[in-house]
């Protein structure tokens, strides 16, 4: 039904056309209701470590709402404009820290897991793609948080394995840690640093038609990419100092 809605509103002349004309009025208000309903409605947690999973997906949640005001009013001044990249830096931040926190504490690193969250990422968002008649890459922030998700999963699933529990029977494994962030940073760098080997990787079959939007360029998958080539890196090594402290 949600997806019969939009493509009535988009695609059709059912309803009219509208442009978007950006004012302070109309981005700060709907920011401001949100922060105040976030004041006066809460709950308690049964965690209490910092940044647990009651506190990141508060945090995650608000900023996706500020990103989906900024665009959804066009709003174009500077510092808006830069608190929107730094919202989506943040994310992919927590990303890094959440997932990495989880797959330390459990050590469940199965391939279930890895689909599981994929499917809930990106259910609606491929259904909107076959609705609405666009490519994968046009809804970017999902091939963004799946990519990134996967690289954290990649890098703890890789032998050797690493958890709280084959910590504590074996401190070196922190080693081994160390040596998969710095590959991780490693590999990060190399793509950023050559444009054509990262277009030549990303190209490659079968998931080129996950990167490009059309003619078989990936500028924009590559303008992502460097943007926050670090935050998810980062929020993964915040994850494991963390625990180890």
């Amino acid at each position: 039904i949600i997806m019969a809605y939009f493509f009535l509103c988009d695609r059709t002349t059912f309803f009219m056309k509208e442009n978007k004309y950006y004012s302070e009025f109309s981005f700060w208000i709907p920011v401001g209701w949100l922060s105040a309903v976030g004041l006066f409605f809460t709950e308690d947690s049964k965690f209490t470590r910092v940044l647990h999973r009651d506190q990141t997906d508060e945090v995650k949640g608000f900023m996706i709402i500020v990103v989906l005001i900024y665009f959804m009013t066009g709003a174009s001044p500077i510092p808006i404009y830069f608190l929107s990249k730094c919202f989506i830096s943040t994310f992919l931040f927590l990303i890094g820290y959440q997932h990495f926190s989880y797959f330390w504490i459990t050590g469940n690193n199965s391939i279930s897991r890895w689909m599981n969250v994929m499917f809930r990422l990106n259910f609606m968002t491929v259904i909107l793609c076959f609705a609405m008649n666009r490519p994968y890459q046009f809804y970017f922030f999902a091939p963004l948080v799946s990519f990134w998700f996967s690289v954290t999963y990649l890098t703890f699933t890789l032998p050797p394995r690493i958890t709280a529990q084959s910590v504590d029977n074996n401190s070196y494994q922190y080693l081994y840690l160390v040596i998969k962030f710095v590959c991780l940073l490693s590999v990060i760098t190399v793509l950023y640093m050559s444009e054509v080997f990262f277009e030549r990787i990303f190209l490659m079959r079968p998931w080129r038609a996950l990167f490009f939007i059309s003619d078989d360029f990936v500028d924009e998958w590559w303008y992502r990419f460097k943007l926050d080539r670090y935050s998810t890196a980062y929020g993964m090594i915040f994850s494991a100092i963390a625990h180890a402290a």
